[in-house]
């Protein structure tokens, strides 16, 4: 039964809220614009995970958590007078996406189910604490290196994609090494649950 047409949509809805970030930052230079779109299609992206609608990549659900929260944190301390805060947190704002995609990885991986890794299996929780060790090991390496933004924080984000789709597929049965094209861009389908 071929997939509906939502279920090939799922990766761009829940994708927007960065590519709608990263576009109107690139166009309009303006951090605070493109924030505030990115938290709002974020927000709308989280209503359709907390009413089940979408299951939720977990990679993607910390970055949009992330999204969702960072723009009005930071705009909340400036109404505060807490400028200082609020400049740290823009500064610090590539390197704490890693972060909160370590913190969902972590709720995920406590709760029953597919954990961090989202499928569900006998290995779901070994898989899930070896992706929270890459993350873990991705916020050490993004908040000690000093280098291009896609290098302090693109690599690590690739590498998590690449280890979960390289752990899915192990857990399969199959060699991970064609996983690699589908962190890499190719936005596969997500196994279903139990497969």
């Amino acid at each position: 039964m071929p997939e509906p047409w939502h279920g090939r949509l799922r990766p761009l809805f829940e994708n927007a809220p960065s590519l709608a970030f990263f576009a109107l930052l690139r166009q309009t230079g303006d951090l605070r614009v493109a924030g505030w779109c990115g938290a709002l299609l974020a927000a709308i992206v989280s209503a359709a995970y907390l009413s089940r609608r979408l299951r939720p990549h977990p990679i993607i659900l910390g970055i949009n958590l992330y999204l969702a929260l960072i723009t009005p944190l930071a705009e909340g301390m400036l109404l505060l007078g807490r400028d200082a805060l609020a400049d740290s947190l823009v500064a610090q704002s590539q390197s704490l996406v890693l972060v909160a995609i370590f913190g969902a990885g972590l709720v995920l991986t406590l709760r029953k189910g597919g954990g961090f890794v989202g499928v569900p299996g006998p290995d779901a929780r070994r898989a899930s604490m070896i992706l929270l060790a890459v993350s873990l090991a991705g916020i050490v390496w993004t908040f000690t290196v000093e280098a291009t933004r896609f290098v302090e924080t693109g690599l690590p984000i690739l590498a998590l994609f690449a280890t979960r789709h390289a752990l899915i597929a192990r857990a399969g049965g199959q060699s991970g090494l064609h996983a690699l094209p589908l962190a890499l861009g190719a936005h596969g389908r997500e196994p279903e649950p139990g497969a």
